[in-house]
């Protein structure tokens, strides 16, 4: 432990290799090798560290016990910050070049009654003066046109496939998502699942610090690992959470409401399977409300989501599901 916090990476590694020789190793165990192995390849230290773990030494056979050891103090695996750094160039740019298109309409389609905005509405202004109620409607905003009001939601599978290199472009392609979508006022919300859904932000509550919290703690559900979390990666729910999410969008006020979900593997659910998905999906598909669903599969031998989702993309690069993502918005937004 204390070679892996002076970030002695390769000594940690080697030795580990050299002195447990065990099969089968317990969730936890696995969850910190596989942090040990992404830190290796990220040149960076794996943030989540046991402290205080007491384990009997009797024998190779008492030395991992069959539960979890004592006294686990997890963090979160990922930084927000540093993640964002990744795909900040890609949120600037993006961001500007939909803000230049949208704003010729935005300029058409200005309107007041606002309680902040870009300029102040001289009328409201003297209606204030008569009547002090209206202080809260005394601004002007550009917006994008009512034809093309958006909300979206995000909807990220946290089962232990997802583990890796694959969460950690999930949290990247959130991130470029959200910040986006935040800088250009659009409702948006972000949810994982496993068994059930795991809110981490919800709509309206935009890019506060712990919304963007909970979104850099996506990667720790994946492995079990996160404090006060759902932590069951064994599990993938995917026809009753996709309900869950699709409920809480459509009560949101929007001409176009769109779910993305994303995905690496078939459902594999404790309460639900494949059948339950594509029930789902028709329940959606028959709603009075529309709602347009498009599911991205994420990582190689991820073809099926074209049989469920109307519109669907399959077998993204990891390497390359930020870009996607970005695409994904530039379309949706502009219509």
């Amino acid at each position: 432990r204390k070679m892996l916090e002076n970030g002695e990476l390769q000594l940690v590694l080697g030795d580990a290799h050299s002195q447990m020789p065990y099969q089968q190793p317990p969730a936890w165990m696995q969850a910190i090798a596989q942090e040990l192995l992404d830190a290796a390849i990220n040149g960076d230290r794996p943030l989540a560290i046991m402290s205080q773990s007491q384990m009997r030494y009797d024998g190779m056979a008492d030395f991992l016990p069959e539960g979890d050891p004592l006294n686990m103090n997890w963090q979160a695996p990922s930084s927000y910050e540093l993640a964002y750094s990744s795909v900040q160039d890609q949120v600037t740019d993006l961001t500007k070049h939909l803000d230049e298109i949208l704003r010729p309409r935005q300029r058409l389609r200005e309107r007041s009654g606002y309680p902040s905005g870009r300029r102040v509405d001289m009328r409201k202004v003297m209606q204030f003066e008569a009547d002090p109620r209206k202080y809260d409607e005394l601004w002007i905003r550009s917006t994008i046109p009512d034809r093309r009001s958006v909300a979206i939601s995000l909807l990220v599978d946290l089962s232990g496939s997802m583990r890796g290199t694959k969460a950690r472009s999930a949290l990247l392609g959130t991130i470029l998502l959200a910040e986006t979508l935040h800088q250009l006022d659009v409702p948006f919300a972000v949810n994982g699942f496993q068994d059930l859904v795991i809110p981490l932000a919800e709509f309206g509550d935009g890019l506060v610090p712990e919304t963007r919290k909970n979104i850099a703690e996506l990667v720790q559900e994946v492995s079990g690992t996160r404090r006060g979390g759902n932590n069951r990666p064994d599990y993938n729910d995917d026809g009753p959470c996709l309900l869950a999410a699709a409920d809480q969008l459509l009560a949101q006020s929007a001409s176009s409401r769109i779910l993305i979900v994303v995905s690496d593997g078939l459902p594999e659910g404790k309460h639900s399977n494949v059948d339950d998905l594509k029930k789902a999906i028709i329940v959606l598909e028959d709603h009075d409300v529309p709602l347009q669903l498009i599911g991205l599969g994420l990582g190689p031998n991820t073809g099926h989501v074209t049989q469920f989702y109307p519109w669907a993309k399959a077998n993204i690069a990891v390497n390359q599901f930020s870009k996607e993502i970005g695409a994904l918005v530039e379309r949706i937004v502009l219509g």
